[in-house]
C-alpha cells in the first residue's frame, strides 16, 4: 500500500509538544497538502450528509406528515444526542489508535446511515437513521483536527484549520445547491442516496494515509494520553477554555437553529417571488427551476462561496496577527459574531427576497471568517497526545447545543408563535429567528472574556 504522507518525516517537521510554543519551521510539504485536501473533502461530505436534510425539510415534512417540532428533532437532537454521547469516548480511542483507519470506518458508517435515511417510511424510522449518522460522525469528527495539530506547525495552523473548516460552506453548497436541484427532479429519497455514496470512495482513500504518531521521533517519548480525570481537571483549570465552550454553545445554537429552517423560511415568506424567479429562468434560459432549487442554488452556492471566502481571509488574518497578539485569535471571532447579528435580523425583515439573500451571504462571510482563528486557538490548549480529546470536548458542545438544541428551539418557538400566539406559520418562523439571533450577544461577550486569559492558558 502506497503511503501518501511518506515524505512527511523527511521534509516537514511534525508539530510536537515543544514545537507548539516555538515553531522552528513553517514549511508545509506537498505530501501534507495532499492529506489536507483529502481531509477537506471528508469534512465537506460530513456536512453534506449532516445538513442536506435541511433543504429537504419541507418535502420530508409533507411526505411523512411531520410537525415543525418533529422536523427540528429529526434534523437536530436525533443526530446530536448520540453524537455528543459518543464523541469523547471515540476521541479517547483516537488518541490511542490509528486515526486514518478510524476515520475510514466512520465514513462508511455515517454514509451508510445517510442512505438509510432515504429508505424510511415514518418519523421513528427517520429519527433512528439520523441517530446512526450521529454515531458514525462521532467516531470520525475529532480525527481531522487532531491530525492537523500533528502535521502542521503552529504558525500555519489557522490556515490549515481553514482547510477543515471550509467543509462547512462547501458542504452547504453541495447539500443545498445540488441537493435542491436533485430533490426538485427526483425527490428527497434519491437525493439522500446520491449524497451518501461518495463516502465509500473517500474511506478507501483514507486507508492510504500515514499515522503521524508512527513517524520515528515525531513526538517526545513522554507524550502519552493522560487519564481522563486528570485531563478533565486540566481543561477545567483553563479559564479561556471554559469561556470558549460557552461561546461555542451559544453561537452554534444560533447558526444551526437558523440553518435548519432557512429553506422553510424562504418557502413560507417568499414563495411567490421564488416562483417568479423560476418562471424567469425557464423563459430566458430554458432551465426549469422550482423554489427549492432556487433556494438551494442561491444560499448553497452564493452563501457557500461567501463563507469560503471568509475562511480564507480569516485564516490569513489570524496567522498574521495571532502571532503578535494571541488574544486576537479569540477577539476576531467575537467581532465576526457581533457583525452577524444585524445581518441575520435584517434578513428576517428584508423588503425583498434579493435583500434577504444578500444579508445572509454577508452573515455567512463573517461566519466563515471566525472559524480558523477559533479552531487554531483551541488546538493551542493541548499537546499532541491529548489533542483529539480536546477537540471532542468542543465538538460535543457545538453539536449538542448547535445541531441538537438549536433546531428544536427554533421549531418549538415557531409552533409557539404560530399556534399559541396566533401569528401564523410565516410570522411564527420569523419571530423564532429573531429570538435565536439574540443569543449571539452573550456569545460575543464570552469570546472577549476568553481572550483575556488565553495567553496564560496557552503557555501553561
Amino acid at each position: 500500500m502506497t503511503d501518501i504522507t511518506a515524505p512527511i518525516s523527511a521534509t516537514t517537521p511534525v508539530a510536537a509538544a515543544p514545537a507548539d510554543t516555538k515553531p522552528s519551521d513553517d514549511r508545509v510539504s506537498w505530501a501534507i497538502y495532499r492529506v489536507m485536501l483529502l481531509l477537506a473533502a471528508i469534512s465537506t461530505l460530513s456536512f453534506v450528509d449532516r445538513f442536506v436534510i435541511n433543504i429537504l425539510a419541507e418535502d420530508i415534512k409533507l411526505d411523512l406528515h411531520l410537525s415543525d417540532t418533529e422536523l427540528g428533532f429529526v434534523s437536530g437532537i436525533a443526530f446530536a444526542f448520540f453524537y455528543a454521547l459518543l464523541v469523547i469516548p471515540s476521541a479517547r480511542f483516537a488518541d490511542r489508535t490509528h486515526r486514518p483507519r478510524l476515520l475510514a470506518a466512520a465514513l462508511i458508517a455515517w454514509s451508510g446511515f445517510t442512505i438509510l435515511c432515504g429508505m424510511t417510511a415514518n418519523f421513528v424510522q427517520l429519527a433512528l437513521a439520523r441517530i446512526g449518522v450521529g454515531i458514525g460522525e462521532s467516531s470520525g469528527a475529532p480525527v481531522p483536527q487532531s491530525l492537523v495539530g500533528d502535521l502542521v506547525p503552529l504558525s500555519r495552523r489557522a490556515w490549515a484549520m481553514g482547510y477543515i473548516a471550509i467543509g462547512a460552506p462547501l458542504g452547504s453548497m453541495i447539500g443545498m445547491g445540488i441537493g435542491g436541484v436533485i430533490v426538485d427532479h427526483f425527490g428527497w429519497r434519491t437525493t439522500l442516496l446520491i449524497v451518501g455514496l461518495p463516502g465509500f470512495i473517500l474511506a478507501a482513500l483514507m486507508l492510504f494515509v500515514h499515522e503521524p504518531r508512527l513517524v520515528p521521533k515525531s513526538a517526545p517519548a513522554d507524550a502519552k494520553p493522560m487519564a481522563f480525570g486528570s485531563l478533565f481537571k486540566l481543561f477545567a483549570s483553563k479559564r479561556s477554555m471554559l469561556w470558549m465552550l460557552v461561546a461555542s454553545a451559544l453561537a452554534n445554537m444560533v447558526q444551526m437553529g437558523r440553518y435548519a429552517f432557512v429553506a422553510s423560511f424562504f418557502l413560507r415568506v417568499w414563495k411567490a417571488d421564488l416562483a417568479g424567479w423560476g418562471s424567469y429562468s425557464e423563459r430566458v434560459f430554458h432551465i426549469p427551476l422550482g423554489p427549492v432549487s432556487i433556494i438551494g442554488l442561491t444560499l448553497g452556492i452564493g452563501g457557500g462561496l461567501a463563507a469560503a471566502l471568509g475562511i480564507v481571509i480569516g485564516g490569513r488574518v489570524a496567522d498574521a496577527w495571532g502571532s503578535k497578539d494571541m488574544g486576537f485569535l479569540l477577539r476576531m471571532p467575537g467581532w465576526c459574531q457581533l457583525l452577524i447579528l444585524p445581518c441575520g435580523i435584517g434578513s428576517v425583515f428584508a423588503p425583498s427576497v434579493e435583500t434577504a439573500f444578500l444579508l445572509l451571504m454577508l452573515a455567512n462571510f463573517f461566519q466563515g471568517a471566525h472559524v480558523p482563528p477559533l479552531y487554531a486557538a483551541q488546538l493551542g490548549l493541548s499537546n499532541s497526545a491529548n489533542r483529539a480529546t480536546l477537540v471532542s470536548v468542543f465538538l460535543v458542545t457545538q453539536v449538542l447545543f448547535g445541531t441538537g438544541v438549536g433546531p428544536v428551539v427554533v421549531g418549538a418557538l415557531s409552533d409557539l408563535f404560530n399556534v399559541v400566539g396566533g401569528k401564523g406559520s410565516v410570522d411564527g418562523i420569523r419571530y423564532s429567528f429573531i429570538v435565536i439571533y439574540l443569543f449571539l450577544i452573550p456569545a460575543v461577550l464570552s469570546l472577549f472574556a476568553a481572550a483575556r486569559h488565553y495567553k496564560k492558558d496557552f503557555v501553561a
